[in-house]
């Protein structure tokens, strides 16, 4: 989510700005964990989300999320 912040603001918006994310996990387990996290960085009202769990790929991370926000 740090990472996401970043980009976010790169693009001259927030993570307040985000309008949707879409987050795939290579463990549907991670999900009260992920969603823990997320509450922490968008608040009270956050953007629309979509949990998508994916069997593996290549790389060493098991989280990729992407957004849409608003500049």
């Amino acid at each position: 989510m740090e990472q996401l912040k970043l980009c976010v603001e790169t693009g001259e918006s927030s993570l307040g700005q985000v309008l949707m994310c879409n987050v795939y996990c290579t463990s549907v387990e991670m999900f009260p964990i992920v969603t823990e996290i997320y509450a922490q960085f968008v608040g009270v009202q956050p953007p629309a989300r979509m949990f998508v769990n994916v069997p593996a790929w290549p790389g060493r991370f098991d989280i990729e999320i992407d957004c849409i926000a608003a500049v």
